[in-house]
């Protein structure tokens, strides 16, 4: 006999299931399956617990605060004037670790400071509030999203940008009215300014113009020229 007879065979002689059996036994196991997800979510909650209670006791987390500090510091600088790729949830995974690394990471404002991207996002207000009065650096990437004039305005502040990444793509997105309101928006003086990389690769309908005020400044860019 093949399975699917074996089958056919079972089914014809299996007793038909009452409705009320089925909800009985359904809403048994919708009650333990609440029950487990609670039991998660406490287990959670204590793991969490006595993570934060090892870290709290680790080596390092018995380090003077200005030396954590400092450690925090060099985890984000990396060999170029912006620093490696941390996104912002990165950042804050280092706040996480205990209460007493949040603190120092909190009040450390240039931990916050490198490569602050020029795209709508949520977290913003909240970065700006961790730099306090400190200097920052800001990168502006084509195709990352196109950023607002109020958001240029806040944060291409001559008295605090410190350095400036801006580079294009073949394909310039942002809309021609947004694109001279930013230029307009750029600080025509840059005192506190260290360091400038504008990049784009050129085509014949992109043009490189660098505005007078910013001759001064070493300019490390990467143009493609084409005939």
């Amino acid at each position: 006999m093949t399975l699917e007879a074996v089958a056919r065979t079972k089914s014809k002689s299996a007793p038909p299931i009452r409705d009320s059996t089925y909800t009985h036994n359904w809403g048994g196991l919708a009650i333990a399956r609440d029950s487990i997800d609670e039991e998660r979510h406490a287990l959670a909650a204590r793991i969490l617990s006595l993570n934060t209670l090892r870290n709290q006791n680790a080596p390092i987390s018995t380090l003077p605060p200005e030396m954590q500090a400092s450690i925090l510091i060099e985890s984000i600088r990396g060999n170029v004037p912006f620093g490696p790729e941390l996104s912002w949830s990165d950042r804050t995974a280092l706040t996480l670790v205990c209460t007493h690394w949040r603190t120092v990471a909190v009040g450390t404002p240039a931990f916050w400071a490198r490569g602050i991207p020029l795209t709508p996002r949520k977290e913003l207000s909240t970065m700006l509030a961790r730099l306090k009065c400190a200097p920052f650096a800001v990168k502006m990437l084509d195709g990352e999203g196109i950023p607002s004039v109020e958001m240029l305005a806040t944060l291409l502040t001559p008295q605090r940008l410190q350095r400036l990444r801006f580079t294009l793509g073949r394909d310039w997105r942002m809309p021609p009215a947004l694109t001279h309101q930013c230029i307009d928006l750029f600080p025509k003086e840059a005192p506190f300014l260290t360091s400038l990389s504008m990049v784009k690769q050129r085509t014949p309908s992109h043009r490189t113009q660098i505005n007078g005020s910013w001759a001064h400044l070493y300019l490390s860019s990467a143009l493609k020229s084409y005939p």
